[in-house]
């Protein structure tokens, strides 16, 4: 799911550094009984201009 979208502009060239927050709050999701959770476990990040070309890194939720 998209969360803390934000676009950035660039000139052809161009690069520029991102840094932001990944919240447990962001990784919430409803289980079967229709809870709002978050669970511990691996998750996989992907960044990039489309799903062809992603940068993708992990971590653990614990």
């Amino acid at each position: 799911m998209l969360q803390g979208f934000r676009k950035v502009a660039l000139k052809a060239g161009e690069s520029r550094s991102v840094h932001f927050t990944v919240t447990p709050a962001m990784l919430r999701f409803y289980n079967q009984q229709m809870q709002l959770v978050t669970e511990p476990g691996e998750v996989e990040v992907m960044i990039g201009l489309d799903s062809a070309r992603v940068n993708r890194a992990r971590f653990t939720l614990q």
